[in-house]
């Protein structure tokens, strides 16, 4: 009976598309939709409900919604929470933590003001002047974020990565990103991210008495300091600069072993 039946055509699927058809895998629910939506519709409410002698409030409760905004979107999009801060070798990455911290701060901050504004002077609701060393500190920022995966395709062949995101830790912000250093904490790494720290915490504070001492419409951002916007610059450069510098370091336990120039195959004489 085998015989008798005709021959499937299979060389004419040659176009078909392969195995894996459906893309990457989603991890993206129902609930994660209808949490995005609930924490945006939140923010707004707050924003444009609250009395205007809790500014200060306000601001907290719209920089912690974004902040669970953010939590949200990385698990629905990777199945981690700290999701957003995972780069493509399936490790945390500092520039990306930093970015997210920045965006996380003005966001709340401008969407804060826009909403207080829109109760006073509908009009002039976004006519907000945001100083030049605030767009310089993001310029800053958003060049880090960029150039970091630049800086490291010089030496992609030397360049550690997980199998997958699930090994991702909030130490490798700190660690050596090749294989010669994998295992050392990576002192412009440190640097970095202490400058960015101090800063977020100055400017916090910045925006805090801002809200604190506002009582009508808020036209414009706290300044900050050249110095410190520089000092930060110097920083940045400084953590893709290292990225781009070849290590030199042994990368197996094998390499403790090799003999110096010149003595490879020889032997010591046996004792007598």
């Amino acid at each position: 009976m085998a015989a008798n039946q005709p021959l499937v055509p299979t060389q004419l699927t040659a176009n078909a598309p392969s195995e894996n058809t459906s893309g990457p895998e989603s991890y993206w629910k129902l609930w994660h939709t209808l949490s995005v939506a609930a924490l945006l519709i939140a923010a707004g409410l707050i924003g444009l409900l609250f009395p205007s002698s809790v500014h200060l409030l306000t601001w907290i409760i719209t920089f912690v919604l974004l902040v669970l905004l953010a939590f949200i979107i990385g698990h629905g999009t990777t199945n981690k929470w700290n999701g957003l801060l995972i780069d493509e070798r399936n490790k945390i990455s500092l520039a990306r933590f930093q970015m997210m911290l920045w965006i996380v701060i003005v966001l709340s901050a401008f969407l804060c003001v826009a909403l207080i504004n829109v109760r006073i002077n509908p009009l002039n609701a976004l006519a907000v002047n945001v100083p030049v060393e605030l767009w310089a500190l993001m310029g800053i920022s958003t060049t880090s974020f960029l150039g970091s995966p630049v800086a490291m395709s010089v030496k992609r062949d030397q360049v550690t990565s997980n199998d997958t995101r699930y090994a991702a830790r909030w130490s490798d912000m700190f660690m050596g990103e090749e294989l010669a250093n994998q295992g050392q904490l990576d002192v412009a790494k440190v640097q970095l991210f202490y400058f960015t720290i101090i800063l977020a915490v100055a400017y916090i504070g910045a925006l805090a008495f801002m809200f604190i001492k506002s009582s009508a419409t808020i036209n414009t951002f706290p300044s900050l300091n050249d110095g410190l916007v520089t000092l930060l610059g110097i920083s940045h450069a400084g953590y893709l600069i290292n990225k781009t510098v070849p290590r030199v370091g042994s990368t197996t336990a094998a390499d403790d072993t090799t003999p110096a120039d010149g003595q490879a195959g020889i032997t010591p004489p046996p004792a007598q």
